[in-house]
């Protein structure tokens, strides 16, 4: 392990770069991840709730209903903005 750290780091160095600085982490070696049974009864309801209300948030509306769709306008016989003298400027 050492070893490899030592080579990573010479050739982090070993590069041309604008700076001199070299950031090395250590990450975690192992992984623990929980079931949905070793969650306490407060974090299994939050992640119900959050799981739910995610899932919702995609649902489609209803379509709307247009109720004279079906229906043609009226013939105009005469055009009455002329005849009340009312413009939209």
């Amino acid at each position: 392990m050492q070893m490899s750290e030592n080579k990573i780091k010479k050739e982090l160095t070993s590069k041309s770069c604008c700076k001199d600085e070299v950031d090395v982490i250590k990450g975690l070696d192992k992984l623990t991840v929980k079931t949905f049974d070793d969650l306490e009864d407060l974090q299994k309801q939050v992640l119900f709730v959050f799981t739910q209300t995610y899932i919702n948030l995609f649902e489609s509306l209803p379509k709307a209903v247009i109720p004279n769709k079906d229906y043609s306008p009226p013939l105009l016989v005469k055009d009455i903005q002329v005849l009340d003298e009312t413009y939209l400027i």
